[in-house]
């Protein structure tokens, strides 16, 4: 494929940078799949795992991730969502009480979603395979599905069901709590648009991954 210039979240270490680990066999089970960092960056560190830890702090890609998608405003943004998969499931089919304090600053969404909080409004939470996944899950092998699996069981799962707290969902303990992030300590995670008033942006590495939508 020709080089291109993409978001770290989107690149993957492969062959190139990794070829007797999991880079080389990442490579070949994506068949071509996936974006994987250019043999190029290899001229500018000698330091082999130096390069490998800066492209894992900029977010570049070691394994299978996941996504976390928010609806802003799902009870306008998606009628035929909030009607029919989520108003079904609420206490008594309705809605709770929106928050009536104010808080002294803005408070973003967990999982670094770079989007505010509006108190009137509610915001649907999901994770998912990224897209570039979807292909390779699709034309997997059963001989590829054991290594697919095997990456599953690699990651980190929040399995936390009807309660949701600070000691449950770490992740989520600003937001829980209601600290109020300033521009300093507000992490960049890729927030992106993906219409009908959605947004997604990568997990971080080592982020347990939602297993059930959040309201």
């Amino acid at each position: 494929n020709k080089p291109c210039l993409i978001r770290t979240q989107e690149a993957y270490i492969g062959r190139a940078l990794d070829e007797a680990g999991r880079g080389g066999d990442l490579e070949t089970f994506s068949k071509g799949s996936l974006r994987f960092v250019s043999s190029a960056y290899t001229s500018i560190a000698a330091d082999r795992q130096k390069l490998l830890k800066l492209l894992d702090e900029a977010g570049v890609q070691s394994g299978l991730s996941a996504e976390v998608t928010a609806v802003v405003d799902v009870e306008k943004a998606d009628r035929r969502l909030f009607t029919n998969e989520i108003l079904p499931k609420l206490p008594d089919k309705k809605l709770p009480q929106t928050r009536k304090s104010t808080a002294k600053g803005i408070i973003h969404l967990p999982y670094d979603l770079d989007i505010p909080v509006d108190k009137r409004k509610f915001y649907l939470l999901d994770s998912q395979l990224p897209r570039e996944w979807e292909k390779i899950v699709r034309e997997m092998s059963p001989s590829c599905a054991v290594g697919f699996i095997s990456l599953l069981l690699g990651m980190s799962f929040d399995t936390a069901t009807t309660e949701v707290n600070i000691k449950t969902t770490p992740a989520a303990a600003a937001f829980l709590s209601g600290s109020v992030q300033g521009d300093a300590d507000k992490k960049d995670g890729g927030t992106e648009n993906i219409g009908r008033g959605r947004k997604s942006t990568r997990i971080g590495k080592g982020t347990a991954v939602p297993l059930r939508r959040r309201l």
